[in-house]
C-alpha cells in the first residue's frame, strides 16, 4: 500500500470505526437537535445501536459516535418522516465514507442504505449540518 493511502487510513480510522457499529443494522429513527438555528446533531437509530454526527462549532468539522442504544436519550425533534430519510427508514446500514477538504478538514460524512451508492450527505458547512439526498 502506498505510504500517503497507509497514513489517511490510520487517520481516519477512529472515524471510519463507528461505521462498523452500526453495520447490516436496519435504521429506525432519525432525531435532529438544533442550537440557535444550526443543526447540530444527528442521531440515527439503528436495532442495536446509534450513530450520532455532530457539527464542531469550533471548526467546522464533524465529529461520530456511534455506540449501544441502551442508554441513549431521544433528544430533538423525530425527523424520521421528513427529507432525506423518510425512504431509508426500514433498510439496511450498507456504507459510510468520510470526507476531508483540500485544507484537511473532516467535515463531512457520505452513507449508503441497502447497497453502496450513497443516499446521503451531510456536510458541515459554518457549524451547521446540511443534509443532501445524493445518489
Amino acid at each position: 500500500m502506498a505510504d500517503w493511502r497507509r497514513a489517511t487510513a490510520e487517520a481516519a480510522s477512529p472515524l471510519l470505526d463507528n461505521f462498523q457499529q452500526i453495520e447490516t443494522q436496519v435504521l429506525r429513527s432519525v432525531f435532529r437537535v438544533t442550537d440557535d438555528g444550526c443543526l447540530a446533531r444527528i442521531t440515527l437509530r439503528f436495532d442495536r445501536s446509534f450513530l450520532a454526527i455532530d457539527a464542531r462549532s469550533d471548526d467546522d468539522a464533524v465529529e461520530l459516535e456511534a455506540g449501544e442504544l441502551t442508554g441513549v436519550p431521544t433528544e430533538g425533534l423525530d425527523a424520521s418522516a421528513s427529507e432525506p430519510w423518510k425512504d431509508l427508514i426500514g433498510k439496511p446500514f450498507g456504507w459510510g465514507w468520510v470526507t476531508i477538504n483540500q485544507q484537511g478538514y473532516c467535515d463531512g460524512v457520505l452513507l449508503s442504505f441497502d447497497g453502496i451508492i450513497p443516499q446521503v450527505l451531510l456536510n458541515v458547512v459554518a457549524s451547521s449540518i446540511d443534509e443532501r439526498s445524493v445518489g
